[in-house]
């Protein structure tokens, strides 16, 4: 009998390979288990916001198994901006200033993934300047000349002739006598020209006001006429030998209609 029980304890197998047994056998068991589901928010970053203005940023979660349920699960979002289950985030920031939130999503089995965002709500862009064009005689004869105003929607600094682009004239002059709103210049129209549709424009992008703006775009003035070319005339004497007590018809024909032409001119 005590052979017997000694043979017995002696197959019994050893504390320590039971124990790398069952470790092996759940080693086994974990390999043949599913893997956990990696949900991973997209993107990696999103466009900083700008106070006042609306903003849309569309998160997707990928990794899981849909459907997809989305939350911000720690910080905040910026003031003026939400969220929505779908994963959008939206609204019109109210507060400039750094955020740092964690986004993340649910899957249809309950895994959870998130990224965390730091955004920065940025000033609302300043407009840059713009302006009028007002050039006073709008019908330009040779020896004439016009003022022209410039009145811009703020002081502006870097202003120049050279911003102005003058349909067959030139302008000089041109000076502020406000601190940069409203300028004037005076436009003398190229000699020997005869067009009904003039204009100056101006390059608004060459001026910047007290926040170093530029404008964009240009400025067209009102529509001017310019007529310098000068007449001419032709005379014929009809009787070109003339006898005592003779007359001759003298005929006076002018390039274009003439007015102040008498017999004393």
């Amino acid at each position: 009998m005590h052979q017997l029980l000694a043979v017995r304890q002696a197959r019994r197998p050893a504390p320590h390979f039971r124990a790398a047994f069952l470790s092996l056998f759940l080693l086994a068991l974990a390999w043949s288990l599913p893997a956990a589901a990696q949900v991973t928010i997209q993107p990696t970053t999103i466009p900083n916001p700008v106070q006042g203005s609306a903003y849309n940023q569309q998160m997707t979660a990928s990794g899981g198994t849909a459907p997809y349920t989305y939350t911000v699960s720690s910080g905040g979002l910026p003031p003026g901006l939400f969220y929505n289950t779908a994963g959008l985030i939206y609204g019109t920031p109210t507060t400039q200033g750094t955020y740092t939130f964690t986004f993340g999503a649910y899957d249809g089995t309950a895994a959870f993934g998130s990224r965390s965002y730091t955004v920065t709500v940025q000033p609302p862009a300043v407009a840059g300047p713009t302006a009028t064009i007002v050039v006073a005689d709008t019908a330009l004869a040779a020896s004439e000349t016009s003022t022209v105003t410039i009145t811009f929607s703020t002081a502006v600094t870097g202003f120049a002739t050279g911003d102005l682009t003058v349909a067959n004239g030139v302008v000089s002059g041109l000076a502020s006598s406000d601190g940069g709103t409203t300028w004037t210049a005076t436009l003398t129209p190229t000699a020997g020209i005869n067009d009904p549709s003039n204009v100056i424009v101006l390059d608004n992008a060459g001026v910047t006001n007290a926040g170093g703006t530029p404008g964009t775009g240009t400025t067209t003035s009102n529509n001017y006429a310019i007529d310098t070319q000068r007449p001419t005339a032709t005379v014929v004497v009809a009787d070109t030998a003339l006898a005592a007590g003779e007359t001759s018809t003298v005929t006076f024909t002018f390039s274009e209609a003439v007015t102040g032409f008498s017999t004393q001119t």
